[in-house]
């Protein structure tokens, strides 16, 4: 029970609920926007990984140059015997 000698909190101003309301949905939209970055950098990122293992991954050319380098010391080796 309230204590009749307790006043009453005060009431807030008529203007206070709207003015949240706009503020609650401009933090909701600069949010939406940040997520949007996030997701934008996040792709960005992902591609960028994709290239730098597929640049870092053997190619046919240079698998076919090592082999080429692996005979020509077998041929060197069989030369000095």
């Amino acid at each position: 029970m309230a204590d009749p000698q307790t006043p009453a909190p005060p009431a807030p101003p008529p203007d206070l609920l709207p003015d949240l309301q706009a503020r609650v949905d401009l933090v909701a939209r600069r949010l939406d926007l940040i997520e949007r970055r996030v997701a934008a950098f996040e792709n960005a990122l992902n591609t960028l990984e994709k290239q730098a293992a597929t640049d870092d991954a053997p190619t046919p050319e240079t698998e076919s140059v090592a082999r080429f380098d692996d005979l020509e010391a077998r041929v060197q080796r069989i030369e000095r015997r």
